[in-house]
């Protein structure tokens, strides 16, 4: 609806049905409708009723707010009254609660005999609340009388409605007057009906009325004090006083004609507004100081991280040379074992690839018996199970197998293949892809705890958060878990090899199944946020025996983090600054991020509390 914003309204109303008449004006001032409403339409200092006959003049229509109350108010029939005098256009709005249906289903109100005779002449339809459409259906009977385009005719004002009950000795009819006459803000006058009551020593009216003329001066007062600057502040105060009054026995609310509550809320949030406005420049002021102290601080850290990356890399060089070293150590100790094995009678061996690097020989079930009699066979040259060697199509069709590999509980992840990656996680674990592996490997069954890595003789340039032996070995950079696998004669897994040891050929959402279950391992439900002591979660094991491979601490994987599909060129050593992946979740993180494809990645030289690692071993 596009209203007439010329177009003025007068309302007309009890001053007992201010809370449902108070929105109906509000509704219309914001549809843009000019709204004479005697709360906040008569100018201070101006005659009440001389304002009101002002007003009904100057309106274009004369909306007339029925309720039982206002057809016997004295003040509303004048209103009316003069309106109909004047030949306006006159729409009887009959408010919520006023009406109802009656049995054929029409509008009904039981004050029908109590009409003005006024509205009985005019014969015009009702308009009855029912909802936001009365907008609607307001605008459509002011277009229809507007367009009457009736004449004004000449009229002059009706008495003052506040004299009205001079002559009266009926109590009830007094009190009324007085109460709607205090509502509409005419105090002096409502005081003068009251005192009547008082002097007339009414056993009802009296001792009420005596309150109100006490309230009525302590409002005047706190307005009066509102009105000067220099005791406004103490006006707002005394109003807290004031409100703690109320309700009384014989009305509901807070008695404020003047919306001085209304006053004192604007002044505090405009007062607030300011003070905000004053932190903000105050803050803008310290960010602008903190700005200049910060830079300052950048280059002074850029200059140290210049430093430290300086050292950091004649750090790399030394651990590649010792690493060089090692692996020529390494492969001069595989190059005599695979010779002793060749010349060893009875035995036939199984050359295998694993991840494309050549890691040794491993003896197949036949002629062991002489291996036995000796005293019986090293790790190394234990046989490897048929099925590792036949790529597994089910994950149940595997039966878990744990060796102790250089004192170390080491599990079989046979030959396979599985789909790496989720449609159901973010987009760095797409596409979803086949990764095959041809030969077995061998993973850690735990996490590398405190206990291992120092049996080892692990280096690290921070000590573990929690110092427990069984607990996982975290605080630990990407180059420190490279570096003390290599010690124990492995190597970090790839993630492929880590996701398929977690999910197998079902590709698995969990090591343990499909389903989420919060008590399979230590995550962000699990208290306290710390480590638990590796292995704490057996019924989270995977289809190949490994554990905590959701939870606890995520794990560093050997590979660079790059974009799928997964390839060779994941994998690089040589790379000492890219991000690298690491794999199963930790203890603070939720059930979305200890899935087995779900990927997270860290700087290689980054030690944080959150990350740990296990160790891999090719056949």
């Amino acid at each position: 609806m596009q209203p007439n914003k010329t177009l003025k309204l007068f309302i007309s109303y009890r001053s007992t049905d201010s809370a449902k008449v108070d929105p109906l004006v509000h509704r219309l001032r914001s549809l843009g409708f000019q709204v004479w409403q005697d709360k906040d339409s008569i100018p201070v200092g101006q005659d009440w009723w001389e304002a009101i006959c002002e007003g009904i003049v100057g309106c274009d229509v004369f909306i007339f707010m029925l309720s039982e109350e206002s057809v016997k108010s004295f003040a509303c029939l004048a209103e009316l009254s003069y309106a109909h005098e004047l030949n306006l256009p006159i729409i009887p709005f009959v408010i919520e609660g006023q009406w109802t249906y009656n049995a054929p289903g029409k509008h009904d109100i039981k004050f029908w005999s109590d009409i003005p005779q006024e509205l009985r002449e005019s014969r015009a339809q009702f308009l009855f609340y029912e909802g936001v459409s009365f907008v609607d259906k307001l605008k459509q009977g002011m277009d229809i009388l507007l367009a009457k385009k009736m004449p004004r005719l000449p009229a002059a004002p009706p008495p003052d409605p506040r004299h009205a009950t001079d002559a009266t000795n009926n109590v009830t009819v007094i009190y009324d007057e007085a109460y709607d006459f205090a509502y509409r803000g005419e105090l002096e006058h409502a005081k003068k009906l009251f005192r009547k009551l008082i002097r007339q020593n009414d056993p009802i009216f009296g001792a009420i009325s005596l309150e109100w003329v006490q309230v009525i001066d302590e409002y005047k007062r706190i307005c009066d004090m509102a009105l000067r600057s220099s005791t406004r502040k103490i006006a707002q105060a005394q109003w807290n006083t004031y409100k703690a009054g109320f309700p009384k026995k014989f009305f509901e609310g807070i008695f404020d004609p003047r919306s001085l509550q209304e006053t004192f809320i604007r002044e505090r949030i405009a007062a607030q507004k300011a003070e905000a406005e004053r932190l903000a420049a105050e803050k803008a002021e310290q960010e602008r100081l903190a700005a200049e102290e910060a830079e300052r601080e950048r280059i002074m850290a850029q200059e140290a991280e210049e430093e430290r990356i300086s050292r950091e890399q004649a750090e790399r060089d030394r651990i590649t040379a010792e690493k060089a070293e090692r692996e020529h150590a390494a492969r001069t100790r595989q190059e005599e074992e695979q010779r002793r094995q060749r010349e060893a009678p009875g035995a036939r061996r199984v050359l295998l690839m694993a991840t494309g690097a050549l890691v040794g020989f491993v003896a197949l079930a036949l002629g062991l018996s002489a291996w036995s009699q000796s005293g019986g066979l090293s790790v190394e040259d234990q046989a490897i199970p048929a099925a590792a060697l036949t790529p597994m199509a089910r994950n149940a069709d595997w039966t878990p197998l744990e060796r102790d590999l250089n004192g170390v509980t080491m599990v079989l992840v046979p030959a396979g293949c599985f789909d790496m990656g989720s449609d159901d996680g973010a987009s760095d674990e797409r596409p979803v892809h086949e990764i095959c592996f041809d030969e077995p490997f061998w993973i850690d069954k735990y996490e590398v705890t405190n206990a291992q890595f120092a049996d080892f003789g692990g280096q690290a340039g921070r000590s573990s958060n929690w110092k427990g032996a069984d607990l996982p070995r975290e605080r630990i950079t990407w180059f420190e878990a490279v570096t003390f696998c290599e010690l124990r004669g492995a190597r970090l897994p790839t993630e492929a090899e880590w996701e398929y040891a977690a999910r197998g050929p079902d590709n698995l959402v969990y090591p343990w199944g499909n389903a989420w279950n919060p008590d399979n391992a230590n995550w962000a439900g699990t208290s306290p946020d710390q480590t638990f002591a590796v292995g704490s979660f057996s019924q989270g094991a995977s289809w190949v025996g490994a554990l905590d491979m959701s939870g606890n601490v995520r794990e560093w994987m050997s590979s660079l983090d790059e974009d799928y599909p997964y390839s060779d060129n994941h994998e690089s050593n040589s790379d000492t600054s890219s991000l690298r992946v690491l794999r199963g979740g930790s203890f603070l993180m939720s059930a979305g991020s200890l899935r087995s494809a779900d990927r997270s990645r860290n700087f290689p030289d980054v030690d944080d509390y959150l990350g740990g690692f296990r160790c891999a071993r090719s056949y």
